[in-house]
């Protein structure tokens, strides 16, 4: 297996305008094409060191590209098999569903190569903000959650990415390492939070932040002692938060495990 680092190298990518995923996926052995498709996104087929990477027609560039991005990922980790990929989620089993997963890895390290989109980062010289994960995006030619969870894994910030779905109770979450591992998530939006207000607003508001009591986003916390700083941003998907947790006494905190053990459960 090829590492992402490895083909960008070979394309002499320096820059996220650098990043032409074709041209990446001719370097692999691969070839694009662009056509209607019912039932998933994208589709992987090849034979030797050739094969056919089919990207269905309608998406947005950056679903397209990320797409495209996947089956190089496929194609670099699962060599001799065949994929169709973005079916529902409920259909794949336990393997696919981590195949699924280092795909989507793979694509994010060769969409978002980690010193690069580090240094991006640090030219920026801002704050945790929905505008600069926007700004990312934009520079790396990715989507929103795409850039914001890339922003987690890397910025060194402390913070948690939710995402609560409009009407359909999806929900998943991501978090930086500095984000302490007991800090259970709560699944219910709370009424009082900004996430509640835009799923409740519908296209009329898309955007909210400010502070907000860690308890009303954490399960293991109870008393009224720390502060969150809430980003939330509403898609026709549904609304993503960004919790950057700006006190030191709440990251350090630690409970014991009898405690935490109960608010587990």
């Amino acid at each position: 297996m090829r590492r992402p680092e490895d083909l960008l190298a070979r394309c002499y990518v320096d820059s996220p305008d650098d990043i032409d995923l074709e041209v990446i996926a001719f370097e692999a052995g691969l070839q694009v094409r662009d056509r209607a498709m019912t039932g998933c996104e994208a589709s992987l087929v090849g034979v030797g060191n050739r094969g056919i990477v089919t990207v269905t027609t309608g998406i947005s560039p950056e679903r397209r590209r990320f797409s495209i991005a996947h089956e190089i990922g496929h194609w670099e980790q699962h060599h001799g098999q065949s994929f169709s990929c973005r079916v529902e989620e409920r259909a794949l089993d336990k393997v696919e569903k981590s195949k699924e997963r280092e795909a989507d890895d793979y694509a994010s390290s060769l969409m978002m190569p980690r010193d690069m989109f580090k240094e991006a980062i640090k030219a920026r010289k801002s704050g945790v903000s929905l505008a600069l994960i926007s700004d990312l995006g934009a520079a790396f030619k990715v989507s929103f959650p795409a850039a914001a969870i890339r922003f987690a894994e890397l910025s060194g910030e402390p913070v948690v990415l939710i995402f609560n779905g409009v009407g359909d109770g999806r929900w998943w979450s991501a978090r930086s390492r500095r984000v302490p591992e007991h800090l259970w998530l709560k699944r219910q939006v709370e009424s009082d939070s900004y996430a509640s207000d835009l799923l409740l607003a519908g296209a009329a508001t898309t955007k909210n932040q400010g502070k907000m009591p860690a308890e009303l986003w954490f399960e293991s916390i109870t008393e009224d002692r720390f502060e969150v700083q809430e980003h939330s941003i509403r898609f026709s998907e549904g609304v993503y938060t960004l919790l950057h947790l700006t006190d030191e006494e709440l990251l350090e905190e630690r409970m014991s495990a009898k405690r935490a053990w109960r608010y587990r459960e």
